[in-house]
């Protein structure tokens, strides 16, 4: 059997040796324990430093963006390289307030659903960054269930004059840094850049569009006259134009009064977006007088489309008999030669010549002279 040595006690002697150690020891371990402090500090203030690096690269990127789609992408893609996530997720409220979409992800993000009504969303609900840790946290997303082997996830809302804009999901790793106090001012310059540019759409919006129809207006029109009008001198490329006046207007008017025959001018706004291309510009250039620009088309392309346009009308009005109306129209083109302002003359000349020939048809000018 092994034998273990006796305790004994400590001379005096021995004792003062210990004493001496420990006291030259001390200091040493005290710098090192207070180097260790300050390194430890100095490395989290780098990562301080770097996120602040990051809200002034977020800022600059944001004002490059030139629509959601594009703010939403950069968003995603700066927070993660800015708080070192490993993904990141930006969802914006939709224009009818009802659904809390993904709009821009960045890194190996998870795929977030959309979400039915914003407030749905803890983050939103609570005003405040929701963090789930673990899957027995007391709260966590129904839209997002804790996964497994993860490091959690931070969710914080956008919000800009005390509305909610939208959410950054944010899926963190070792070094990340989400602390409160950072992700919140990142949100809130989002939100600001969000809520600048949907300002300012709605005001760009409201200068170029009709206020009972929704289709452009004179002022759009102008804009895009300018542009075919260049195309078309420097390239060749032509361009139509349908003139249009509704007809029986004033008796939908006088029968049913003013409101009814509002409905009738929206009808038929609807039915010239569902007629035209993509690329056409339906305008509403006063009273009941309506334009179709039509870029990259002939006489005869315009034609056409006047032609189904009338019928689409006439079909809409035996659905709707209390909003029945036809349309006269002219159909003019570009030649060389021709101004803008001459194309829509001759536009308007065809569409007099269709109203006085009986009307609810369409008339369309005679080619040029071959000289």
């Amino acid at each position: 059997m092994l034998s273990v040595p006796a305790a004994r006690e400590w001379t005096a002697r021995e004792v003062r040796l210990a004493e001496i150690l420990g006291e030259s020891v001390a200091p040493s371990v005290a710098s090192y324990l207070a180097l260790d402090e300050v390194r430890g500090e100095r490395e989290s203030l780098a990562g301080r430093m770097k996120v602040f690096e990051g809200m002034n690269q977020l800022v600059e990127a944001l004002a490059l963006t030139t629509d959601e789609p594009s703010t939403g992408q950069v968003a995603a893609r700066a927070v993660a390289q800015g708080f070192r996530l490993i993904a990141a997720t930006s969802l914006f409220v939709d224009p009818s307030l009802a659904l809390l979409e993904p709009v821009g992800t960045a890194g190996a993000a998870r795929v977030h659903p959309v979400v039915n009504g914003p407030t749905n969303c803890p983050a939103i609900r609570a005003g405040k960054p929701f963090h789930v840790q673990s899957a027995s946290d007391p709260v966590i997303c129904p839209y997002m269930p804790f996964a497994e082997g993860s490091d959690g996830y931070v969710c914080v809302p956008l919000v800009a004059g005390g509305e909610p804009l939208g959410a950054l999901f944010m899926e963190p790793t070792v070094g990340s840094v989400v602390e409160d106090t950072f992700v919140r001012a990142a949100a809130d310059r989002v939100a600001l850049s969000l809520a600048n540019r949907r300002v300012l759409e709605t005001a760009q919006r409201q200068a170029t569009t009709d206020g009972l129809t929704g289709l452009s207006n004179r002022h759009f029109l102008q804009a895009q006259l300018r542009i075919l009008q260049s195309l078309a001198a420097r390239h060749g490329e032509s361009y139509a134009a349908v003139a249009i006046d509704v007809d029986g207007l004033k008796q939908v008017n006088d029968t049913f009064g003013h409101e009814m025959g509002d409905l009738a001018l929206r009808a038929l706004a609807n039915t010239v977006r569902k007629t035209i291309r993509t690329s056409d510009i339906g305008v509403r250039t006063g009273g009941d007088e309506f334009l179709v620009l039509i870029p990259h088309a002939t006489v005869d392309d315009a034609r056409v489309l006047a032609e189904r346009l009338r019928e689409a009308v006439v079909v809409q009005g035996r659905a709707e008999p209390h909003t029945a109306i036809t349309v006269s129209a002219g159909v003019a083109a570009w030649r060389p030669g021709r101004t803008a302002e001459q194309v829509l003359e001759a536009a308007d000349t065809m569409l007099y010549a269709a109203k006085r020939a009986g009307k609810d048809r369409v008339l369309v000018e005679a080619p040029a002279p071959v000289n």
